[in-house]
């Protein structure tokens, strides 16, 4: 996975950018962007989502709560989509508020799905503690956790659907 982390301090919250190459072409990525997320936008629920922290030795599990909605592209050109986490059963994880992007890559060719948002720590002196030791890295890690999860979703689409063109 090549991604371009960012990452810093805003007001108490970890600001994080991430981007992974989803590797199909950019017009199908977002055929299948929009049929993963639509689903989730039309059933309006949380959708619960285990997300994982590796943090040196240790792969920290967080089971968190989802919620997607449309995001205006003032261009209309890319595929943007709000997204937004709460942790399913509270504890000291940060809640995470930003936009997910699907773009075209530098070619025209690929696509790059982005993440940008601000993970909000959970408030009292030792969540704050908390956030300034490993909680940004939690952060950056379930970002990336994330990005993963939608970028295996779009290439088992991907892969189905070059087999059955293959098959015809």
């Amino acid at each position: 996975m090549a991604a371009s982390p960012r990452r810093g301090k805003i007001g108490g919250m970890t600001h994080v950018y991430e981007r992974v190459p989803l590797h199909c072409p950019y017009v199908q990525a977002r055929e299948y962007i929009r049929e993963i997320l639509e689903q989730a936008v039309r059933e309006g629920t949380l959708q619960p989502l285990a997300l994982a922290a590796p943090i040196g030795r240790l792969d920290l599990p967080k089971r968190v709560l989802v919620r997607y909605a449309r995001a205006e592209d003032p261009i209309h050109f890319d595929e943007r989509w709000r997204v937004e986490w709460v942790p399913e059963s509270g504890g000291p994880y940060p809640d995470f508020r930003g936009e997910l992007r699907l773009n075209a890559d530098s070619t025209r060719a690929g696509a790059v799905l982005e993440l940008q948002g601000d993970f909000i720590p959970p408030s009292g002196a030792i969540s704050r503690v908390f956030d300034m030791t490993i909680g940004a890295r939690i952060a950056v890690a379930t970002a990336r956790s994330l990005l993963r999860h939608i970028g295996a979703q779009v290439r088992m689409r991907a892969d189905r659907d070059r087999a059955a063109a293959e098959h015809r």
